[in-house]
């Protein structure tokens, strides 16, 4: 058994098996009994298992079994690492849109200027007239998203869900793989098509000697570290298909593993390899 360890890095062990004890009852509750109810026990507890070994070998596929990739291309054939398909939208929708929604901050428009002409696209600012013409201009009004869905997952604002906030993305400027929170979600329409741009805080990590002092840099498996409790205030942009996966966070008070601030436990193991 793990109780010890776990015990000593994550606290209570209810917090952690609460959930998953709750999300199997909710599965058998929807089982038809049929009033067989004295004949459901062995049966539904080998055909969970099955179940979740099934899903194991889906989304892992550790094993490189070619049938297993094939079997997982046959229940699961969209590419889940493309982002969603957009409407494509006429000028009128457009204009209808940005009719409807409120201007940008002037640091919100000006960090979405920078991280299009990042990737190439020459957007110009709206006020830099005169214009030449067929110029790619950025508008200045966006849709402010609360949360938005993306292959099965649902992404939201800091202050909206802390949880679905926290995030391990990549970012196109340094191509570095990082974890942060997301402060602002903006939909804009560019070249027909509605894009969305996500404003995020990075975390801040720990000093050296401080980064010593915990236990997860001997165990890379674990896909864990430490940072810091406050956010950096460096703000990066990103698209939803910069995103890797979901964060698990932790805070934890000053004092512990003898760090004296207060710090964040991260976890991206929920990636299970897919991106």
């Amino acid at each position: 058994m793990h109780n010890e360890l776990l015990l000593k890095y994550w606290g209570p062990l209810a917090g952690l098996s609460e959930f998953p004890g709750e999300r199997i009852n909710g599965m058998l509750q929807k089982i038809k009994t049929n009033r067989h109810l004295y004949d459901m026990d062995y049966t539904m507890l080998r055909q969970m298992a099955r179940l979740c070994r099934l899903l194991a070998l889906l989304y892992d596929n550790e094993s490189g079994n070619s049938l297993d990739k094939s079997f997982a291309n046959i229940l699961e054939p969209e590419d889940r690492t493309k982002p969603p398909v957009s409407k494509e939208l006429t000028s009128a929708d457009a204009a209808f849109f940005l009719s409807k929604v409120p201007k940008l901050r002037p640091n919100e428009y000006n960090l979405i200027l920078r991280y299009l002409h990042s990737t190439g696209h020459p957007y110009r600012a709206y006020l830099d007239l005169p214009h030449p013409e067929y110029a790619l201009i950025l508008p200045p009004n966006a849709k402010r998203l609360v949360e938005f869905h993306n292959n099965g997952h649902t992404y939201s604002c800091n202050s909206s869900h802390i949880g679905n906030s926290a995030i391990q993305f990549y970012d196109k400027s340094t191509e570095a793989c990082l974890t942060g929170a997301i402060d602002t979600i903006l939909e804009i329409p560019l070249e027909g098509f509605l894009r969305k741009f996500i404003l995020v805080y990075p975390h801040l990590d720990l000093n050296s000697s401080d980064v010593s002092c915990t236990p997860y840099p001997q165990y890379p498996r674990l896909m864990t570290k430490v940072v810091r409790a406050v956010l950096s205030q460096d703000i990066i942009v990103i698209e939803p298909q910069h995103i890797i996966t979901h964060l698990t966070t932790y805070r934890r008070p000053a004092g512990t593993y003898g760090i004296q601030q207060e710090i964040l436990v991260i976890c991206w193991a929920m990636n299970r390899g897919l991106r």
